[in-house]
């Protein structure tokens, strides 16, 4: 479950922002529904696992994937009783929340910091690696993580270009309190 809320804002689309406007509300029952799914991760391990490899280019498959599954008539009954009308709506407030997120992250990192220099930045860590004759499993290792990092990050970027003006101010508003909720391993 560490991975589904990352998987989940990658699979959204924007039909419902009109609908659901970011709220502490809102939020709070994004992430006690997410918790609440990770009992229906240990009961759908294989369906749960499936669903965290769709991205945010597949939205329209991951949907009909989790719609069709069996595990779906218990993702309904937490859709509902969380407030949210069905799971596009629920990925819809989950896209938009970290790309909010992401995009005020980006936003307050000094100048000539951003993603892009950061992975360049990698990029020639790893260069200068080979360059020194470094063991193989470390490049790999750190080509993996740069591959990695790369997708995440124009994930991110999509999630980030989805979010309203009104998302933004309101990540930006209540940024502390939004933090103290994201899971520790959900932090980007």
């Amino acid at each position: 479950m560490k991975y589904l809320l990352l998987a989940i804002v990658f699979v959204s689309p924007m039909l419902w922002a009109a609908d659901k406007p970011l709220s502490k509300e809102v939020v709070t029952s994004l992430y006690s529904l997410t918790e609440q799914m990770e009992v229906l991760e240990a009961k759908y391990p294989k369906i749960f696992t499936e669903s965290e490899t769709f991205g945010i280019t597949d939205q329209d498959k991951a949907i009909q994937f989790i719609s069709s599954s069996k595990a779906y008539p218990d993702v309904k009954k937490l859709l509902s009783a969380s407030g949210f009308k069905n799971l596009e709506e629920f990925y819809d407030v989950s896209i938009r929340l970290m790309g909010g997120l992401f995009s005020v992250r980006m936003e307050k990192m000094p100048a000539g910091m951003d993603m892009k220099s950061m992975l360049k930045s990698l990029e020639q860590n790893i260069d200068n690696m080979k360059k020194q004759n470094m063991p193989e499993s470390l490049i790999s290792s750190m080509e993996a993580s740069l591959k990695k990092n790369m997708e995440r990050t124009r994930e991110m970027t999509i999630a980030a270009e989805k979010a309203s003006a009104t998302d933004k101010k309101f990540v930006s508003d209540n940024m502390a309190w939004i933090m103290a909720m994201v899971p520790h391993e959900s932090r980007f």
